[in-house]
């Protein structure tokens, strides 16, 4: 819950004071905002409620802290390395210079590699057959270690942003095991068959699979081409989009129309189980975000026993949940990217994020 902000009564009665300032009890009070640029924060005097019996009087605890707008990865790391910055989060090749100048650090894992499958009638991959096959026709691994560059791991789950409310495996024992031939059987039982040229058709309806995806640059782009060349060589015919974030929302979220992708690669983050739910089930957009139209009873009925408990027997009932969409190769999680926060004279007492009562200054 910790996760969920709660808007104060001050915030509650002019919104748009907001804009501007901060309201509420935390560590810092923001003095000023300046939109893709930065923002400044002072040390709130009397703060004495924070973890592990932080206070303002804490030793290491800045007065003033600023929160820069980089939106270049190279210039943030430069900064940090120079002295000018005293944390960044960092990921990519620059990693590389970073860790060799032995900094503190912390590490991020965030969903970044999700693969959703369309299931809206008259799609091919609303065919559980086309889905398990898709899959087995995926080394993972290989696909993992492409998409990241590198500089990631398999994902084990759906929610791995920390702090982490339930910590569980979903992926594994829930996904078939890559291989061509064993997909290639699974179409030839489905109906698929194989023509002349290789490509697969059924009743004469050839298996077209249009993939979107948002690039996160050329590591993102390989995979993709990776993916592709697999599913051809399977005897699809696959047709490739990309782009930002906004384009691929508005091809699979907007509502204008929902049939118009088969497979989608964006990362859904989110810091509860309970969250993924209305991606997951319920109205298709434009009325839901359910943007896979997936229908799955089995889910349903585990996120209502799940929603019905607490503590560690709700992230068991999770779990489940969540396994019951992979088991239909409903949604493929498979590539986690870690982000570094890199510390120069400055550090987290707790946690992996930058929380203000966290960060600390060092001599």
């Amino acid at each position: 819950m910790a996760r969920i902000p709660i808007m104060c009564e001050a915030g509650l009665k002019d919104p748009t004071a907001a804009n501007k300032t901060t309201f509420g009890s935390g560590m810092f009070q923001m003095t000023e905002a300046v939109a893709n640029d930065h923002y400044s924060y002072v040390r709130r005097d009397g703060y004495n409620w924070g973890p592990d019996g932080t206070t303002s009087d804490t030793a290491g605890v800045p007065k003033n802290v600023v929160a820069s707008i980089i939106t270049n990865n190279s210039t943030a790391a430069n900064q940090v390395l120079s002295g000018d910055l005293n944390a960044a989060a960092v990921s990519g090749p620059d990693q590389d210079r970073m860790n060799a100048a032995n900094l503190d650090t912390v590490k991020q894992p965030a969903p970044a590699g999700e693969m959703f499958f369309n299931h809206s009638p008259g799609n091919p991959t609303s065919d559980p057959a086309v889905r398990k096959a898709l899959v087995q026709a995926l080394n993972l691994d290989d696909l993992a270690e492409i998409f990241t560059a590198g500089r990631g791991t398999r994902s084990t789950t759906m929610v791995s942003i920390e702090p982490r409310a339930c910590i569980y495996d979903s992926v594994a024992g829930n996904l078939p095991d890559f291989d061509t031939s064993a997909a290639a059987a699974t179409l030839e039982s489905a109906g698929w068959k194989a023509g002349a040229d290789g490509k697969r058709s059924k009743d004469g309806t050839p298996l077209r699979i249009r993939m979107v995806y948002e690039t996160f640059g050329d590591a993102t782009d390989a995979a993709a081409d990776v993916a592709v060349n697999a599913w051809n060589d399977l005897g699809a015919t696959v047709e490739l989009t990309s782009g930002d974030s906004n384009k691929i929302l508005d091809v699979a979220l907007s509502g204008k129309d929902n049939t118009a992708w088969d497979v989608a690669w964006e990362p859904i983050n989110v810091a509860l189980p309970s969250m993924l739910v209305p991606f997951l089930s319920g109205p298709v957009p434009a009325a839901g975000m359910n943007f896979a139209s997936i229908s799955n009873p089995a889910y349903d009925a585990a996120v209502e026993k799940a929603s019905g408990l607490t503590g560690e027997d709700a992230c068991a009932a999770w779990a489940d949940a969540e396994s019951e969409i992979i088991k239909a190769n409903s949604a493929v999680p498979f590539a986690d990217k870690i982000t570094t926060l890199y510390f120069n004279n400055a550090g987290l007492a707790f946690g992996r994020n930058f929380i203000g009562s966290a960060l600390r200054l060092y001599q």
